[in-house]
């Protein structure tokens, strides 16, 4: 599932979308913990595979416990014009991720791990969060 290349093999400037994995992980939201699991045995599968989500609205969302961690920044789904709002995060971990500029308003980050992460100028207006993750946990 990747952005076709050129015919010199350099991927095309624009939107990074895959619609494949903008509807797995919509399903696996609606299906919440199992759908998480879902989400998560497919990266840990898959751990070089770039996720493709630029430009996604994931407004709403019940991402709890999801594993984004490490990923560099054109592989997170929550920058890049995306919008997170309301976004549930719990539990998620998010080590090492980059989150600059990530809009997430009022999302829920009780217990996330953010050890790491790179939060500038990222809109953390009303996030709801308790007992984040410390590095040793």
């Amino acid at each position: 599932m990747d952005v076709p290349c050129s015919e010199d093999g350099t991927k095309p400037d624009g939107p990074k979308f895959d619609e494949w994995q903008y509807d797995f992980l919509k399903k696996c939201s609606e299906k919440r913990e199992e759908g998480i699991k879902e989400w998560n045995e497919w990266r840990r599968q898959n751990p070089l595979q770039d996720v493709l989500l630029e430009g996604a609205s994931l407004q709403y969302w019940w991402l709890c416990g999801i594993n984004w961690g490490g990923l560099s920044p054109e592989r997170v789904p929550l920058t890049g014009g995306n919008k997170a709002s309301f976004v549930y995060l719990s539990g998620a971990r998010l080590y090492g991720s980059h989150l600059e500029g990530a809009n997430l308003e009022r999302a829920y980050l009780n217990m996330a791990s953010l050890h790491r992460a790179h939060l500038e100028k990222a809109n953390l207006s009303y996030v709801r969060y308790s007992r984040l993750s410390r590095p040793d946990s």
